[in-house]
């Protein structure tokens, strides 16, 4: 079976680079440990333009993680914690899965209303795309996997990205 190939900092033909800023874009490192319950990684994203701008967050398999918030807006110059949550009740492999985050420019008036499924159209075109691979390690032992997996494709091997602030989520 081949290695599906996950890019970093990659988009698919077409989509246009990732323009905020974030605090993690090579890989998304999340606890897992058998019987652990559900454990959290936050992605800090910052807004560094003078405009408005709303974003979304995709992932892989809803039902394995949830993202708090999905959509939201940021203002001018300010910074906002994308929360993601795993909650897997076996160890999902490395490689495999990714946070997509889709970004464009909006207006205060939008940004306000926090309505951002009428932001978010069918017809929107973000003005920033980027996917970031995730990888589960050891929650005991956080430097290294929990379980052997598939080899990293090869535009992951030489990434290395530090860690997210994680913890436990608990009640939910």
């Amino acid at each position: 079976m081949a290695v599906r190939k996950i890019p970093t900092k990659g988009n698919k033909p077409g989509e246009p680079p990732f323009k905020l800023e974030l605090d993690t874009k090579d890989v998304l490192n999340m606890k897992w440990e058998k019987n652990m319950g559900s454990t959290f990684t936050d992605i800090k994203m910052t807004n560094q333009f003078d405009e408005f701008h709303t974003f979304k967050v995709k992932c892989t398999d809803n039902n394995i993680f949830r993202v708090r918030p999905p959509m939201g807006a940021i203002d001018p110059k300010t910074s906002v914690n994308i929360r993601v949550i795993q909650h897997a009740q076996e160890r999902p492999p490395n490689n495999k899965h990714f946070v997509a985050i889709l970004h464009m420019k909006c207006t205060a008036a939008d940004a306000k209303k926090r309505d951002f499924k009428m932001v978010w159209r069918p017809d929107s075109k973000p003005e920033g795309v980027i996917r970031i691979p995730i990888v589960f390690v050891d929650a005991v032992n956080p430097t290294g996997p929990s379980a052997p997996s598939a080899p990293a494709p090869a535009d992951l091997q030489s990434t290395v990205a530090p860690t997210t602030r994680q913890g436990s989520h608990e009640n939910g």
